[in-house]
């Protein structure tokens, strides 16, 4: 007998799924509940018009679209990075060790360096000329998306390392016995191999940057700002009887969590689907 079933969850992991899932259901049942109370808790009934009034802002929208550029510019650095970075060093012991040390370092650490180096009046722009573009306040927001690819591409890496094993030397030998060049080799057996952790990862480096809050208002510029700064903004400038509008927010930033997971998830099911067997 064997604990897995066919859909290929082990039996064992499905008590840590079901918490998850309950916390989770939990916690957004919450947060609806919060966007339909109007005022302070307690103190009015419930109703939509917070999802109106902030439906319906021009500068929300702007948030969206901004925090949607950045989760996705974001992983897509970061995947490349870790895809051509994990080819460099999958040989070395000693590169593997060493592309581990960021990983320690926390966003708020990356992103305070980058102040004082970046900045206007900076290290950098004290030692030189300066940066040819302004990276911390930027409109395109160019100094967040640089922190999250460094904190990223080594985590994407140790999980494109984890798959790059003898199985797949193997095939490399066979494909370069047959005349594919490096190339090729990467195309055809390293990318396949590397496909479904490199999605999955990048699912969670997206969904990590739609919902921080430390590197926008460190980097980030003030307007637009990120759909968990503009939250956080809402409460600390209209106080509590904005809450509602605060959980909107948050909820649209889980929506589009959910979309990304989707066409994720949908990646993955063709790439299986019509990728190689």
């Amino acid at each position: 007998m064997t604990d897995r079933p066919q859909n290929g969850v082990p039996l064992a992991a499905m008590p840590a799924f079901l918490v998850v899932g309950v916390l989770t259901t939990a916690g957004i049942v919450g947060v609806v509940r919060t966007s339909l109370r109007q005022g302070i808790l307690g103190e009015a009934g419930i109703g939509v018009q917070a999802w109106r009034r902030v439906l319906a802002d021009p500068e929300f929208l702007a948030t969206v679209g901004f925090t949607i550029w950045v989760a996705v510019a974001s992983t897509i650095i970061s995947i490349v990075g870790a895809v051509a970075v994990a080819s460099i060093v999958r040989h070395g012991s000693r590169a593997r060790i060493a592309i581990t040390l960021p990983i320690a370092s926390p966003h708020l650490v990356v992103a305070t360096l980058a102040v004082i180096w970046l900045a206007p009046g900076g290290l950098v722009d004290r030692v030189g000329a300066g940066l040819p573009i302004s990276i911390v306040g930027h409109r395109y927001g160019w100094g967040v998306i640089g922190v999250y690819a460094a904190k990223e591409i080594p985590f994407l890496t140790l999980l494109a390392i984890a798959v790059l094993d003898d199985a797949t030397k193997e095939l490399e030998d066979t494909a370069a016995m047959l005349g594919a060049n490096a190339w090729r080799r990467l195309l055809d057996v390293g990318l396949p191999r590397m496909a479904t952790p490199m999605i999955g990862g990048g699912l969670v480096v997206a969904a990590f940057v739609i919902g921080a809050v430390e590197v926008p208002l460190l980097l980030g510029p003030n307007r637009p700002t990120m759909l968990g700064p503009y939250a956080l903004d809402t409460v600390r400038i209209h106080g509590p009887a904005a809450r509602s509008d605060a959980a909107v927010a948050e909820l649209v930033a889980a929506a589009v969590v959910f979309a990304m997971g989707l066409a994720g998830g949908l990646m993955w099911w063709r790439w299986r689907l019509m990728g190689p067997k």
